[in-house]
């Protein structure tokens, strides 16, 4: 590889690039659901409120957007003469659950994050 082509993949993982792709995610999933959902009265958040409620409230602003999110989505299917089967509930539902499935393992294998439980009780 040239030193060129090396420079050019500079900067690609790192957690800058990490916190563009999320900045950007949060803003885009906010423009398509204004976009789609355009005429029924209402707006989802942006990056801002997303992030300042999310910590204000310790994640659970965020959980409440996903769950309007989806519900809204619901809401405007029938413009579009779609039927979602998945309310807000459902989306947040399996949220939650991708969450534990994804987080559960990772915290099994590194055991340093997790503090070691204090015993109730001293063995003689």
């Amino acid at each position: 590889m040239s030193s060129e082509q090396r420079s050019s993949h500079k900067g690609h993982g790192g957690t800058e690039e990490i916190g563009k792709n999320l900045c950007g995610s949060v803003d885009s999933v906010r423009d398509i659901g204004n976009l789609i959902c355009d005429g029924d009265g209402k707006k989802t958040g942006g990056l801002l409120k997303y992030l300042l409620l999310g910590i204000i409230t310790f994640g659970i602003y965020d959980l409440v957007w996903l769950y309007m999110l989806g519900d809204r989505l619901q809401d405007n299917a029938k413009k579009y003469n779609l039927s979602f089967k998945e309310s807000g509930g459902t989306v947040l539902l399996w949220f939650l659950l991708g969450a534990f499935i994804v987080v559960q393992p990772f915290l099994n294998t590194h055991p340093k994050i997790i503090p070691k439980p204090v015993p109730l009780c001293k063995s003689r």
